[in-house]
């Protein structure tokens, strides 16, 4: 059985906000909508809105890339001012973003978690597809410390809820690591 609705707005009648006609398999069933029901519609919409509103920051937030923090080295020495460039490619939202900073006087660098929003993903069911690369430039040179295909949302879901810290020693060769679904591709090591 179809249910079909439609509203006919009386703007002549100063008191009536129209006329809801109701189609149940062919019987027509009119109902007054009364300023009461039209007042009731409009507060519980925007209590709804409010919430959403309010809540919209935590509901529909989804984590890209997870709090990094790490130390380079050559030689076992600690790398000043080496470029540390961290890039993502998010493909729901169809987003790319690439920031960096620079290493400090012990060769240590972090970045916060980079997060997005979402609506229809939250529901809609798919597999997450986000790219993320680190790459640090030192000397002309570009070294490979970290590319990785996170297929969640959770922050530091990247390595099952461990924290993204590691030590890159610019030395190494860039190599597959890890097991399973927390395989990751760099020079980089877990601390």
């Amino acid at each position: 059985m179809a249910v079909y609705s439609y509203l006919a707005p009386s703007a002549l009648e100063g008191v009536d906000f129209g006329i809801a006609v109701v189609f149940l398999g062919g019987d027509f069933m009119p109902r007054r909508i009364t300023p009461r029901y039209v007042l009731v519609f409009i507060t519980l919409f925007a209590i709804g809105a409010l919430l959403i509103s309010t809540q919209s920051s935590r509901m529909f937030k989804v984590c890209l890339f997870s709090p990094v923090k790490g130390k380079v080295v050559l030689k076992g020495q600690p790398v000043v001012g080496a470029v540390i460039e961290r890039s993502y490619d998010w493909a729901w939202g169809n987003k790319k973003a690439t920031d960096q900073t620079t290493t400090d006087q012990n060769g240590e660098f972090s970045f916060p978690a980079i997060h997005g929003t979402m609506i229809l993903g939250q529901v809609a069911p798919h597999e997450p597809v986000i790219d993320q690369t680190i790459n640090i430039l030192h000397d002309g040179k570009t070294h490979e410390a970290w590319y990785f295909h996170k297929g969640e949302y959770s922050e530091n879901g990247e390595l099952n809820g461990r924290e993204l810290s590691f030590l890159c020693d610019l030395g190494d060769q860039p190599q597959k690591k890890g097991d399973g679904r927390f395989r990751f591709f760099g020079i980089a090591e877990l601390k």
